[in-house]
């Protein structure tokens, strides 16, 4: 969806697409090195100035725009008074909250008595992303392909975090709550 991403030390002018429409949006950036980012939203999820295609007055396009923004800006913040807080990026605190069976949203709460269920949920979608890949990999070596490495960080190296955090809670009791 990104193509092109000049970051210079103010501001990142991107252009993407979305449905076959284009935009370019430009991020007010603070901290980051001039040059050329290709393809990374990562370092450009910064404030969104305006839009700059002479559409910003249609308001489904900025709807689009302002979801964009707001979903890649977004970080969950895990707070118990058992542990402390553990901070995740968006996409891997939304992927370890659907998990365990979450609703994925701006706030809510893990019940000391869904902690159990929990910790058995992540450690179970664990083995399954484990088993996935050992079973791909097996199919590929079968064909004579090369086989697939995998994601650069597994779901196992995501979640035991927040598996020790739901250990420590579960054990003195303590519920874990986010977005408040």
């Amino acid at each position: 969806m990104w193509r092109n991403c000049i970051v210079e030390t103010t501001h990142a002018r991107c252009q993407f697409e979305i449905g076959g429409i284009n935009f370019q949006i430009i991020f007010k950036t603070r901290c980051l090195p001039r040059g050329e980012v290709g393809g990374s939203r990562g370092l450009v999820t910064r404030e969104l100035l305006c839009v700059i295609d002479g559409m910003c007055h249609d308001p489904n396009r900025l709807a689009i725009i302002r979801r964009l923004t707001q979903v890649h800006n977004m970080l969950y913040k895990f707070k118990s008074k058992a542990a402390g807080d553990l901070i995740m990026l968006e996409p891997t605190g939304r992927k370890v909250l659907q998990a365990i069976g979450k609703e994925p949203g701006a706030k809510g709460i893990i019940e000391v008595t869904q902690m159990d269920n929990a910790i058995a949920a992540l450690r179970d979608a664990i083995a399954r992303e484990e088993a996935d890949l050992k079973e791909a990999q097996i199919a590929a070596l079968a064909k004579g392909e090369v086989p697939p490495t995998g994601p650069e960080v597994s779901l196992r190296q995501k979640a035991v975090p927040f598996i020790e955090m739901l250990t420590r809670c579960l054990k003195e009791e303590q519920p874990i709550v986010w977005g408040v």
